[in-house]
């Protein structure tokens, strides 16, 4: 919802500035500046910069680019910066700065050793992100309890998604309406990017931007950054001699979504699955809601410390799927090769997800470099 908030803002005629991580293709895609990714030179500028005014002190990769985005934002001189937390909130880096409106879209049960093992816990550490009369909106319609709590001890006025903000849906007419306590908007398009998640980040960022700006978002404005904004490897579909479907989602419940969604369309609930996932994510739990619609799964190799292995995918997913649909591969290139051949044999959609490195890595393969600006 980060981007769409941005441009609600930019678009009612306000310089904003945008922080979101992680990226998918380049790290430019962390920092942007009216709607424009920052340029390599200007990071190259700003990590100096940071560098040289930290002296001895230690700063996380998180830290360093969050001061490095905001001082962008600084030289730019931009009314509002969108900020989107890390992780958790209450620990994040974002949180060192003093909000107009807090966020909290989700409560999902995610990074565990960092956050806790239960919603409670890690709805205690989004709260984190409150401050004492700033309002926050809340994207649950079924919150824990430590959420009300703590704004309640804040005295933060709370939105919450099913209550104070309310939206309705026509699905012959294609169209929503949204209730927010102040304002009325009837049959708004649907966004861009699909999924009925998106229609709750709609409703959370117009809301969002109402709080911010004072006022109502004009109409104009709301129909322009719904029908634009888009975002790399957010079901996004590639079409050359098979259509493919790149997505980032890595748990459980964003498996669920994206099944909802693809299930849209019939032609997209026969999947051959390229897949890979990090050690620590609930690889079981995430294939188990995808697999009444994959006919066939490909396991490929992603980079970094916390990547589980092919092998270990694999072994996971036999627990899940009958091995006869598991191919495991060791070589990413061979990996994506043999996918989409399987896919166009079987007349399936290939479904890249598990993680945003599985999707960067797909999506800078040289099969789709030359035809993702194709996307729709």
């Amino acid at each position: 919802m980060s981007t769409l908030l941005a441009n609600l803002l930019l678009q009612s005629g306000h310089p904003t500035g945008l922080y979101t991580s992680p990226h998918v293709l380049t790290y430019n895609e962390r920092i942007r500046i009216n709607d424009k990714y920052a340029t390599d030179k200007e990071i190259c500028e700003v990590f100096a910069q940071v560098d040289f005014a930290r002296g001895g002190t230690s700063l996380t990769y998180f830290e360093f680019g969050t001061l490095a985005a905001t001082e962008l934002f600084r030289r730019h001189a931009v009314r509002f910066a969108v900020l989107e937390v890390g992780l958790g909130g209450r620990l994040d880096a974002v949180n060192v700065f003093e909000p107009t409106v807090s966020v909290i879209t989700s409560i999902d049960i995610d990074h565990q050793e960092w956050l806790g093992s239960d919603r409670e816990s890690i709805a205690l550490e989004k709260a984190g992100i409150m401050r004492p009369g700033v309002p926050c909106l809340l994207g649950e319609s079924d919150p824990p309890r430590s959420i009300a709590d703590k704004a309640a001890k804040l005295e933060v006025p709370l939105l919450q998604l099913g209550r104070e903000i309310q939206y309705s849906w026509n699905s012959f007419t294609e169209s929503w309406s949204l209730y927010s306590p102040t304002s009325e908007y009837r049959d708004l398009p649907m966004p861009s990017i699909q999924g009925r998640a998106q229609l709750d980040n709609a409703a959370l960022s117009i809301v969002a931007a109402e709080t911010v700006l004072g006022d109502a978002v004009p109409r104009s404005v709301i129909t322009s950054a719904l029908q634009e904004t888009r975002l790399l490897g957010r079901q996004q579909v590639v079409c050359d001699e098979i259509e493919t479907v790149f997505d980032v989602a890595h748990n459980p419940s964003a498996a669920r979504e994206l099944v909802s969604s693809l299930c849209k369309s019939p032609k997209r609930t026969k999947l051959v699955v390229l897949i890979g996932m990090y050690a620590d994510k609930d690889i079981g739990g995430f294939a188990s809601e995808l697999a009444r619609f994959v006919e066939s799964w490909h396991v490929m190799p992603i980079s970094g410390n916390r990547a589980a292995s092919p092998h270990e995918i694999g072994d996971i997913l036999c627990a899940v799927v009958p091995v006869s649909r598991i191919t495991v591969h060791t070589d990413p290139d061979n990996a994506i090769e043999s996918a989409r051949k399987d896919a166009a044999k079987r007349a399936c959609t290939l479904l890249v997800t598990g993680s945003f490195e599985t999707v960067g890595a797909v999506l800078a393969s040289k099969i789709y470099l030359s035809t993702s600006s194709r996307s729709d």
